[in-house]
């Protein structure tokens, strides 16, 4: 893969990056909901915004940004991962969607077991 970033139009673009379009491109499920937020935004979504504070600035934001995992078949993808900055720092944060949904395990748990299934993702 190109390590080359092209710039978006609107929330459509967000969904060629998915894994598996078809089923996770839905009203109501986080990847769509991520993308909405973050276009609307022209910036920080206001609940980042909050977190970080009333002077951050979003300098990138990467959809659906691939992170390989020790053990795993293929790369897991982050809904979105950007950089901020604040006055005083650069913050990197990696964004992890959620709507009526759990956030699964915690990593400690998720990575203890090495058995992995093929989506990527360590099984218990």
């Amino acid at each position: 893969m190109a390590q080359i970033y092209i710039p978006t139009h609107g929330p459509l673009d967000w969904r060629a990056l998915l894994a598996d379009p078809q089923k996770q491109w839905r009203a109501g499920y986080s990847a769509q909901a991520a993308a909405r937020s973050w276009e609307d935004a022209k910036g920080l979504p206001p609940e980042i915004a909050t977190i970080l504070g009333p002077d951050a600035e979003l300098l990138l934001a990467f959809p659906e940004h691939k992170v390989a995992l020790p053990g795993g078949s293929r790369p897991s993808q982050c809904d979105i991962f950007a950089l901020a900055r604040t006055p005083d720092q650069t913050i990197a944060l990696s964004v992890e969607a959620k709507v009526n949904e759990p956030f699964d395990r915690s990593l400690a748990d998720w990575m203890g077991d090495r058995r992995c299934a093929a989506s990527g993702r360590c099984k218990t």
